[in-house]
Formats: structure tokens, C-alpha cells, sequence
């Protein structure tokens, strides 16, 4: 998750301690780079969705173990895009 911690400082000049202080615009905007990434991928094959959201939900849980709840924010709002754009799994 380390390129999240760079797009944060690169595009809004923040580090990941300051997650919460963000606008929720601001945090809109992270997933949205964040989501472009993935579109690349999943829009020639978006049956790779699930691996996707299984990968990310794995790092969620991680985050959460290690009490890294900025990451554990940024990584939720990534799955519900993905969630959105090609639906839910189990």
C-alpha cells in the first residue's frame, strides 16, 4: 500500500496521518485515482473484478489488524467503486 501513502503525498501533499483531515472531496478524489489504476485492467477484463475486491478486501483486513485505519478508509472506498462498477461478490 505504499503507492497510496506516495499519491498522497505527491497529489494532495499530505502524509497518511492526515488522512482524516481531508475534505470528503478530497477523499473522493484519491479513490478516483486510485480506481483509474484499476480500470485499466478490469476494463478488457472485468472478470478479474473479484480478484480484485478479494486482494483488496485481504489488505483491508490487514490494515485493520494493524490498526491503520487511514489505509483501511482508502482501501474501503476502493472495493464499493469496484463494487459499483461491476457488482458484488461473494
Amino acid at each position: 500500500m505504499s503507492k497510496i501513502d506516495d499519491l498522497l503525498l505527491t497529489q494532495f501533499d499530505v502524509p497518511v496521518s492526515a488522512y482524516f483531515s481531508l475534505t470528503e472531496k478530497q477523499k473522493e478524489e484519491i479513490t478516483r485515482i486510485i480506481i483509474t489504476q484499476y480500470l485499466k485492467t478490469l476494463s478488457k477484463e472485468p472478470e478479474l473484478a473479484p480478484h480484485y475486491t478479494y486482494h483488496l478486501d485481504y489488505q483491508l483486513s490487514y490494515a485493520i489488524k494493524r490498526e491503520d485505519f487511514e489505509k483501511a478508509d482508502m482501501i474501503k472506498r476502493v472495493i464499493e467503486k469496484i463494487e459499483d462498477l461491476f457488482g458484488k461478490f461473494e
